[in-house]
């Protein structure tokens, strides 16, 4: 396996344990990650001198270029998958850090809930349960978190995080490539999808985010690459192995499911793991700590449920996310991941959609569906322009997969190579038994997302199908090929959320386009929505003296960790309105930014009833758009009456 592989797992391994114990010691702050800096890179320059050295030589470095861009053949066209694969994945390589550097981050989640309990644990020097009036702050996994911290705390910026993902994006085709030859394909058939699987629409969108659903895939894929290298395999390479997927479960508790697949694969070497029981016992628990364990054993003390779903249902006001009736989770999982991982690079059809999947599913189901799906089984989470917080393999890669298929359904004899290791085949079957039993518990509207490292995994058994061969020199494969990497490519440039094309510019193109009025007002709205996600309430915020340190939140649309850019200047301060208006001497800061459907959802009274019997004065006022499908929120930015600070 790379050296550098092992380094970066290393060195995440590195954040996510050093975030707990500098958490212990309350110590969680800039000279304290300095310190773990220097003496990982110290420990690094000394463990890894020689393979270094080897690696920063012209030699391998030429090496690297012929392997990556071959040098053409005579007969060889111009535009030949051989040349343009790997052409096409650098470009998007090259595209997502464009992306991911011009831009600040406007993931929903990200600054709804993991930005800002990064902050509320700087504030405090350590890791806290927050009581937050968003109960994911505190409920759900670290990892990804834990890995981002080093950025706040030495350069005060979320600008950077993505490099985590970029990183990780850099790293999937020679994953790629290594499971696919180890599950039975060819080395030409593995070699077309090593480009091609890092091309789906959630991972390449991904790849300049601070999303951490693919990031978790690069985990996942490790973790059974490692497992399954040379026989026997080294003790060293099972622990790695260990400790990249325990960072996998740590990012997202879901992401447990495919600690099941890795089991498979893990459970052969176990002689090797028990002739070093001392050290295999510390490994264990190590890996225990880099999981969600850890959050789990908090939601249990805290809210008596250790998957802290009892603390989110009744701090957002909205039914569980998970599902009793298992058959009707299945089929409404399996219908969201088909319609989400088919969708093109640009659908203006998504209503119609909607309402034809909706008619043409039996009514008993659609009202099971309704009554047990997030969002009440409406929009299918697909949108006109695919986006990360939906985004499965995309339509290119669907085709590519189906055509696999086809071509093996129609080979004679039928034949497949048997895995090399046969755990691996069997470890495949367990990570589509996972998806089952996800499908039979969740009621989440954007499966495919949530289950993007288990698809990874998945799409690769197609590769090893047989027929193969004659599939790849066919014209509908190539066509195919292009199609889904330009659609990636497409994507990328179009998506809202970090368009490569000047926004205003789109803007124009789409109201000149024969679209009718209301989809193009809706795109319009989108981009200018997410032009300004990630600061929304900066208009409101300019009304706010600058040398304010504390700030108060009654909650609303999420987003908050805009409320403390920039970073380091103000602490947020949750502030719920019903408890200002019981006591309103109690301590508090001295500025308040309230949502009036807050304040209307918790006390029941008129946000401006509210307001009068606080003795509250209003600084200033706006309508703010963090999300076109749910429209304006009304927030007000307050005075409120002296008292003594409440501490950050």
């Amino acid at each position: 396996m790379p050296f550098c592989l092992e380094i970066w797992l290393l060195y995440a391994a590195t954040c996510s344990a050093a975030g707990w114990i500098l958490s212990y010691f309350r110590i969680l702050n800039a000279p304290a990650y300095l310190a773990v800096h220097f003496l990982f890179l110290t420990s690094i320059c000394f463990f890894y001198r020689t393979p270094l050295q080897k690696f920063f030589r012209l030699d391998t470095i030429h090496k690297t270029k012929a392997r990556f861009f071959p040098a053409r053949r005579s007969h060889e066209h111009p535009l030949s998958l051989r040349r343009l694969l790997p052409a096409s994945f650098f470009l998007l390589a090259f595209l997502t850090l464009i992306g991911g550097l011009i831009y600040e981050p406007t993931n929903h989640d990200g600054l709804s809930y993991r930005v800002p309990r990064i902050l509320y644990w700087l504030a405090q020097k350590g890791w806290m349960w927050t009581g937050n009036f968003d109960a994911r702050m505190d409920t759900r996994s670290v990892g990804f978190e834990f890995l981002s911290v080093p950025y706040f705390a030495l350069l005060h910026t979320d600008r950077l995080i993505f490099l985590w993902n970029w990183t990780g994006f850099l790293f999937l085709p020679a994953l790629v490539f290594q499971l696919s030859r180890r599950l039975g394909a060819s080395g030409k058939t593995a070699w077309n999808w090593m480009w091609l699987l890092p091309s789906a629409y959630g991972i390449v969108l991904q790849a300049g985010s601070i999303g951490n659903d693919s990031f978790a895939g690069v985990f996942f894929l490790a973790s059974l690459v490692l497992a399954t290298g040379r026989q026997p395999v080294p003790y060293r390479d099972l622990a790695l192995s260990a400790v990249a997927m325990a960072i996998c479960t740590g990012i997202k508790s879901t992401n447990v499911l495919w600690g099941l697949p890795w089991l498979c694969v893990i459970l052969p070497h176990a002689k090797t793991l028990l002739r070093r029981p001392w050290l295999t016992s510390s490994l264990l628990v190590f890996c225990l700590a880099l999981s969600s364990f850890p959050i789990w054993i908090s939601n249990q003390l805290h809210c008596g449920d250790w998957t802290g779903e009892k603390a989110e249902s009744a701090t957002a006001h909205a039914k569980p996310i998970t599902i009793t009736n298992s058959v009707v989770g299945i089929a409404g999982n399996l219908i969201l991941i088909s319609i989400q991982n088919s969708v093109p690079p640009v659908w203006p059809f998504v209503h119609q959609t909607s309402d034809f999947v909706r008619s043409s599913l039996p009514a008993p189901l659609i009202a099971s569906l309704s009554n047990s799906f997030e969002g009440g089984f409406q929009d299918l989470a697909i949108r006109e322009l695919p986006g990360e917080e939906g985004a499965g393999l995309g339509l290119g890669l669907t085709i590519l997969s189906f055509l696999a298929l086809f071509a093996a359904i129609g080979a004679r004899p039928w034949k497949i190579s048997p895995p090399a290791p046969p755990a691996l085949g069997i470890a495949w079957l367990a990570t589509l038994a996972s998806v089952l039993v996800y499908s039979s518990k969740m009621a989440i509207s954007c499966p495919s997302r949530i289950i993007l490292p288990a698809l990874m995994f998945l799409i690769l058994g197609f590769s090893a199908l047989p027929h193969q061969h004659r599939l790849l020199r066919s014209r509908i494969w190539q066509w195919s090929a292009f199609f889904a990497m330009g659609s990636s490519l497409l994507v990328l440039i179009l998506t809202p959320s970090r368009p490569l094309f000047p926004p205003r510019a789109l803007i124009a193109l789409v109201r000149h386009l024969p679209l009718s009025p209301s989809l193009s007002e809706r795109i319009s709205a989108v981009y200018q929505a997410y032009g300004h996600r990630s600061r929304p309430f900066e208009p409101l915020l300019l009304s706010l003296p600058s040398d304010v340190p504390l700030l108060g939140y009654t909650g609303g649309a999420a987003l908050e960790a805009t409320l403390w850019k920039p970073y380091g200047s103000r602490t947020i301060v949750y502030v719920p309105p019903a408890t200002l208006l019981a006591h309103p001497s109690s301590p508090h800061p001295s500025f308040l930014i309230a949502s009036a459907y807050i304040i209307q959802r918790d006390t029941g009274l008129p946000a401006q009833k509210w307001i009068d019997q606080v003795g509250a004065q209003i600084v200033d006022r706006k309508e703010i758009v963090f999300q076109v499908q749910v429209g304006a929120e009304l927030f007000y930015l307050l005075k409120l009456p002296s008292s003594d600070p409440a501490s950050p």
